[in-house]
């Protein structure tokens, strides 16, 4: 299902898909229709995340509005394994924990609005093999990261990477520091392999990760080469030297996948008169939103 411009629908996608983003995504609904928009998030090992709300159009004053009550159920491999009613929120997480190759379905239901369902498998765990430096290059920081990707089948990947460091508050008048968080910073990351979905597009990615797809290495042991602007290390007044760096890379499915590299098409539209306007896809069937699914893992890097 994908969605155009005409009229415009709200849906606040939290930290839950993404850790390094957070943004307000738009969905086409008619001016009169009232319809369910469900972010539903399954990665291996957790348990799964549904926001609910209703559709609306976005004015000055739009605040999302959450709907409490909806009958959701969960399917796993055609089975019926949960059914909660939603908070007043419209956040919940579910009891059921689930795993790679899961194949899901969630159904919304409630008197007022359009049934909704959405399906989605989890995809097979990917292992980092290999992540360590390599040299530095001008004001670049090489690396390798290796893994192997899964035969016969069409994968689709996130990369992300972040910094672990101290952040420091600063003394209004002195700029002495005054206090020191320990945070994880997300960080922009290029590679030479040029494989990278904003590699491939005039648009400029604004978000902290990137994506690609296995087209060219499918079923081989891969090694993909990245860099990191070495002046991100660095110790400032307001940050402490990195300690380390940390790489995740998820498996996502096709549908996350496409949902994120027509998301990242479609932000320019806020900044300027020649940005590309993108259709958003989405998976939820009788209303609109993204059933995402993936596995993740992580490998880090000591800064001496």
């Amino acid at each position: 299902m994908r969605f155009g411009f005409s009229y415009i629908v709200m849906m606040v996608l939290g930290a839950m898909l993404i850790s390094s983003c957070k943004d307000d995504l738009v969905f086409t609904g008619s001016k009169d229709e009232k319809r369910i928009v469900a972010v539903i998030t399954a990665e291996e090992g957790k348990q799964i995340s549904v926001e609910i709300h209703e559709s609306q159009l976005i004015t000055e004053d739009t605040l999302a509005k959450p709907i409490q009550g909806a009958e959701v159920r969960l399917y796993q491999n055609s089975t019926l394994v949960e059914t909660k009613q939603s908070p007043a929120n419209g956040i919940f997480k579910t009891n059921f924990i689930s795993d790679q190759l899961d194949s899901l379905r969630v159904v919304v239901q409630k008197d007022g609005y359009n049934r909704i369902e959405g399906t989605a498998q989890i995809p097979d765990h990917v292992n980092i093999i290999q992540f360590d430096t390599v040299a530095r290059a001008g004001s670049d920081l090489l690396m390798k990261m290796a893994f192997i990707d899964r035969a016969s089948i069409a994968n689709f990947y996130l990369i992300d990477m972040r910094l672990k460091r101290w952040i420091y508050t600063l003394h209004p008048i002195n700029g002495s520091r005054i206090d020191s968080t320990l945070v994880w910073e997300a960080v922009d990351i290029e590679s030479p392999n040029k494989l990278f979905f904003s590699d491939q597009n005039i648009v400029t990615n604004s978000q902290k990760f990137e994506l690609f797809n296995d087209k060219v290495f499918n079923g081989q042991y891969f090694v993909l080469d990245l860099q990191l602007n070495s002046f991100l290390l660095r110790e400032t007044q307001a940050k402490g030297k990195a300690k380390e760096i940390e790489v995740e890379l998820r498996n996502v499915n096709e549908e996350y996948y496409d949902f994120l590299t027509s998301l990242s098409l479609n932000r320019p539209i806020y900044g300027g008169p020649f940005a590309v306007s993108a259709q958003i896809p989405g998976n939820i069937h009788g209303g609109y939103g993204i059933f995402a699914a993936y596995t993740s893992t992580r490998a880090t890097i000591v800064m001496p």
